[in-house]
């Protein structure tokens, strides 16, 4: 999405989409902008978490060969933390 935020001479903002060449916006002041760029970007992280829950619901690999097991999550915090970390780990979630 190739978006540029240009100054008008009313001093307002606009957005020019490189996909359309056209605007998407005008008249627009910095928190209207800021509202749709948190939008477009909630929107995105919507689908993306999604889509990575469901596949680990069903039983898929949501990171290619790098989806790692809870094991394999605790096996590493262990390797890098060592037991201690681990424990920490286990409690925290348990609280």
């Amino acid at each position: 999405m190739g978006q540029q935020i240009i100054k008008q001479p009313n001093g307002k903002y606009c957005v020019f989409s490189s996909n359309i060449d056209n605007l998407i916006a005008y008249d627009c002041d910095r928190a209207e902008i800021i509202g749709m760029r948190v939008a477009a970007y909630t929107e995105e992280v919507v689908k993306t978490v999604t889509s990575v829950c469901d596949k680990l619901d069903e039983g898929k690999n949501a990171y290619s060969q790098w989806t790692m097991s809870y094991e394999e999550m605790l096996d590493t915090v262990k390797y890098v933390h060592g037991q201690k970390g681990v424990d920490e780990l286990l409690k925290d979630m348990e609280d």
